[in-house]
């Protein structure tokens, strides 16, 4: 079961309503049809944010994240679970930089393939990353592939330096437990368990990824001195008429899915620096 933290108030089901001509009425002395028509709130225009499913690390920013490290974080109801399950609907290629005192990205791309427009990045002559190096920064180059910052390196005794702007990919999934879209990341040393698993399980079939539900729980691994948390993927295959219906969940999340993921304000859901490892978490095999 899933083990979670509450911090929701109660509701409180009666105290005194002042009604406009100035009279109290008891909330619990109201009569009202429970089977009612919602008036028009104004919310139309609000753009709806997919929550965030994150791996809790030691190091992370939500509140007892230290106590909690290894399990699955749900920016909507912040409550920690264990493990969870999901059915994924949708993967995207992201990458995104940061600077060294700062969560805004100074340059991101929303498909892993083009940064995009009006990235900060551009307008700097140096930046100082994460890891404490000073680049040079040129011109805005037309692709991420052409891109120095997305490039690995080696350092004067052969060793990597990972590239500047981390790779990720952003998964479009629904959590079974309550019917809800999010939006779960993928970085660092996850990125190749989960490419394993689609790679050997999923697409040598020709199935497309809302043909699983999956169970994720995640494993502590280390080696050496370096400690990370793994997500594990363990899937079954979901019936036809389940694959039809979620299948129709993806039309209707495709688009606002896409829209989050190029969004840069934090409140919108950019994806923050990782630092929850060491520099081997950047190895992608």
């Amino acid at each position: 079961m899933p083990k979670t933290e509450t911090k929701a108030l109660a509701v409180a089901e009666d105290f005194d309503i002042r009604m406009p001509d100035g009279t109290i009425v008891k909330l619990s002395d109201m009569e009202v049809d429970e089977n009612f028509t919602p008036e028009d709130d104004g919310g139309e225009e609000v753009r709806l944010i997919i929550p965030e499913l994150k791996v809790v690390t030691g190091v992370s920013k939500m509140e007892n994240a230290g106590k909690h490290a290894g399990e699955f974080y749900s920016t909507d109801d912040e409550l920690f679970h264990e493990a969870i399950q999901v059915v994924p609907l949708r993967m995207q290629g992201t990458r995104v930089l940061f600077p060294k005192d700062s969560s805004t990205p100074l340059c991101m791309s929303a498909d892993g393939k083009y940064p995009l427009d009006g990235m900060s990045l551009w307008q700097e002559s140096t930046i100082e990353t994460k890891d404490g190096r000073t680049l040079d920064v040129g011109a805005e180059p037309a692709s991420c592939a052409d891109c120095p910052f997305s490039q690995w390196g080696d350092d004067d005794k052969g060793n990597r330096i990972r590239p500047a702007c981390n790779e990720g990919l952003d998964l479009l999934v629904i959590r079974t437990e309550n019917g809800m879209p999010a939006r779960l990341r993928l970085h660092g040393t996850n990125l190749a368990p989960f490419r394993r698993w689609y790679g050997s399980k999923v697409k040598p079939r020709n199935k497309p990824l809302l043909s699983q539900t999956l169970e994720l729980s995640t494993r502590r691994i280390t080696e050496g001195q370096l400690t990370w948390y793994e997500v594990v993927w363990s899937g079954t295959e979901n019936p036809p008429r389940l694959q039809a219906v979620y299948n129709g969940l993806l039309r209707e999340y495709k688009d606002i899915f896409n829209a989050t993921l190029r969004t840069v304000d934090e409140a919108g859901g950019s994806p923050e620096p990782s630092s929850e490892h060491t520099a081997s978490q950047w190895t992608d095999a």
